[in-house]
């Protein structure tokens, strides 16, 4: 086969496999559901309410806590597509190939075709990145900005292409301002004049082409947020100042704080299966005189502030070090193209390393409780033969590892490795659909959906389940809502659709209209509303004031879940 054709499948297998299957599961709870129902409802409206692409809706009420970058990409694939899982996923799988095209043209402008193939798989193997590709929500676009920046502003130094590349910085980071918001430019600038510090100081600096960049990032990302602040006033300080500026320093309405390591194992684990040669690809530096060494160097301090940044913030979510990882895979890659120049010691370590963590995972997989052989997600005899599934393939892989280690070459190590990851994470997608099925509401919702009629009524009582909003396409009335979703408060109390807990009986009284109920937990007495249950995963129930047709049937739960504890209207 000609060499230019085993590179292009080369480059087109992992890239493929970030977009294969993203419709493997219904949507996930919260974060899915609330973004999808929020970019549904702008892209069709709903409740006779029009579309609005300005100002993002969740149920019919502002939801303004993050830009629009993500509802808009949903949006316009709904409307291309149709409302689907693999619709609201799409961006997210979308900003991940962009990644890894990047990271190609980065490693092949450096150090050679190999090297970019190999930065590729990685980024597009690698477990957390392959995992939040697959995520409908606003970090991978993010992410894939912040690369897209942080590309623009390194060319922009070392290439004489100088004001080519700040125009191409300056729009990731005006797609960060879109994505996330103040962050998605702080982070490239602050890398930017970390490395600056470390290769000479302010006389290098593009000056022009950082100011065109912010320019550029100025003009695509202010016209949204002039709009609404004029639509909405005081919208600008409530999301610069509370939910950016608040949310970095803590507070008691975000999430509680955790220790300044808490990214360390999150990299440990999301790099796998190429955990084992991370470490060893931090020793395999090169002069600062060359291109590959500055590159090299440019990568790491990416990766080191980045994790730093959100170290220090009080507030940590895992999904937040995600714009690390494209500067990881890099690294990694590039060293593992190289693997037959390591020293012997390293290239020991890091096979040692990688057979350690494959031992390390398929114990957890078997052994620890609540992963699939203990009957509390899903019943033994589904969970058994996909634990021996990923023994198998994790056994396998070290055997290829060991094979490939016989022969010091960066190719065989890849071929091996990424036949392994490839495998393993094409494993757990399906083992994800399996669980989702059992483990969220949204399942039900899903099998509902085709028998709804235009005038059924839905209502969450005790529970908020977003993606119920999305399937069913129409408002639902939530019962004892407590607002963690960056709703507009005033609107929330004039609404109809979120109502006091006391009045559940009330609402399944005040019509005749077939109505549906779905709660986290089992309501009792449910005859009390003349509810009949109609299906079940594990801890959802399913009710309605209508008889369950005889060809319609719901019933999975894993015999040793510990149900909730019944709620009594």
């Amino acid at each position: 086969m000609p060499r230019p054709l085993l590179r292009f499948l080369a480059l087109l297998v992992p890239a493929l496999f970030l977009v294969w299957n993203l419709g493997y599961a219904p949507l996930w709870n919260p974060d899915e559901g609330r973004y999808s129902a929020a970019s549904y409802e702008m892209a069709f409206g709903l409740e006779n309410r029009a579309p609005d692409w300005v100002v993002p809706h969740l149920n019919g009420i502002a939801r303004l806590n993050k830009p629009p970058l993500v509802y808009w990409g949903q949006a316009s694939l709904f409307r291309v597509l149709g409302p689907s899982e693999m619709a609201a996923r799409g961006p997210s799988a979308l900003a991940a190939l962009g990644v890894l095209f990047l990271l190609f043209f980065w490693g092949h402008a450096v150090w050679g075709t190999r090297a970019g193939l190999a930065a590729a798989l990685v980024w597009a193997t690698a477990m957390f990145p392959f995992v939040m590709a697959r995520v409908a929500n606003t970090d991978m676009l993010l992410c894939a900005a912040i690369a897209l920046a942080s590309f623009g502003i390194y060319w922009a130094i070392e290439s004489s292409k100088k004001w080519q590349f700040g125009l191409v910085a300056g729009v990731g980071m005006g797609l960060a301002l879109l994505a996330k918001g103040p962050v998605g430019v702080a982070l490239p600038l602050g890398v930017a004049f970390v490395y600056l510090c470390c290769i000479g100081g302010w006389k290098r600096a593009p000056w022009g082409a950082l100011a065109l960049a912010l320019a550029v990032a100025f003009c695509i990302g202010a016209p949204w947020y002039w709009s609404v602040e004029m639509a909405r006033p005081g919208f600008l300080h409530q999301f610069f100042v509370v939910e950016n500026g608040r949310r970095f320093a803590g507070g008691e309405e975000f999430h509680a704080p955790s220790p300044k390591w808490y990214y360390l194992p999150v990299i440990a684990a999301g790099m796998l299966p190429w955990t084992g040669f991370l470490l060893p690809a931090w020793t395999q530096f090169e002069p600062l005189s060359t291109r590959a060494g500055r590159s090299k160097l440019f990568a790491a301090i990416w990766a080191v502030f980045i994790t730093l940044f959100f170290s220090f913030s009080s507030t940590k979510l895992i999904s937040y070090v995600l714009p690390a990882f494209p500067a990881l895979a890099l690294l990694t890659g590039v060293a593992i193209a190289r693997f037959d120049l390591w020293p012997r010691a390293w290239r020991h370590i890091s096979i040692g390393l990688t057979l350690l963590f494959n031992l390390v995972l398929g114990v957890v997989v078997t052994l620890k409780p609540g992963i699939l052989l203990d009957g509390k997600i899903v019943p033994r005899d589904v969970g058994a033969p996909w634990a021996l599934a990923f023994v198998a393939v994790l056994a396998l892989g070290s055997v290829l590892l060991l094979l490939a280690a016989r022969r010091p070459s960066g190719q065989s190590l890849l071929l091996a490795q990424g036949a392994t990851a490839l495998t393993l994470l094409g494993t757990t997608t399906l083992l994800a659909g399996h669980i989702a099925r059992y483990e969220d509401g949204s399942a039900l919702l899903r099998a509902l959906q085709p028998r709804l009629r235009s005038d059924d009524r839905i209502a969450g009582y005790l529970s908020f389940l977003p993606t119920s909003i999305f399937y069913a396409q129409r408002p639902i009335t939530f019962f004892g809502f407590r607002n963690s979703s960056g709703l507009n408060e005033s609107e929330l109390a004039a609404s109809p659709h979120f109502r006091r807990a006391d009045g559940f009986e009330a609402y399944l009284n005040e019509s005749t209209r077939r109505t549906f109920v779905l709660s986290d937990g089992p309501i009792w007495p449910a005859a009390k509303g003349n509810l009949m249950l109609w299906g079940r995963n594990n801890d959802w129930f399913l009710y309605s004031n209508a008889p369950k047709p005889a060809d319609f049937g719901f019933e999975l739960f894993a015999p040793r879940k510990k149900i909730k504890q019944s709620k009594v209207p």
